[in-house]
């Protein structure tokens, strides 16, 4: 009885860490990068895209720009910050071209 009840709760436990696990999915993909928008804040990429992979700033006076890259297993979103703000984004899959989209002026 008693090996009963510990394997019901190593069941119960894995069943809880793997539904953890598909839940912190990757967010490099299409449905993510649609959702960020030119001119958004930086503040708000990072709230919808987490922490990227890389990233690398340069200010010069008043102008700063901000590359950052966020990388899944077979995807790459590429977004530039200017004074904290989205100029200029791209997606690509593996093995396709990248999509890319401008601010507007």
């Amino acid at each position: 009885m008693n090996a009963r009840k510990t394997f019901a709760r190593r069941v119960a436990v894995a069943a809880l860490v793997a539904g953890w696990l598909v839940g912190c999915g990757s967010r490099v993909d299409q449905a993510h990068f649609d959702r960020i928008e030119n001119g958004m804040e930086q503040a708000r990429v990072l709230e919808v895209l987490g922490e990227p992979t890389s990233s690398s700033s340069v200010a010069i006076g008043s102008f700063s720009g901000t590359s950052s890259v966020w990388k899944s297993r077979d995807a790459t979103i590429t977004i530039t910050f200017v004074n904290g703000k989205v100029a200029f984004k791209t997606f690509a899959k593996e093995g396709e071209r990248s999509k890319e989209r401008t601010a507007e002026p």
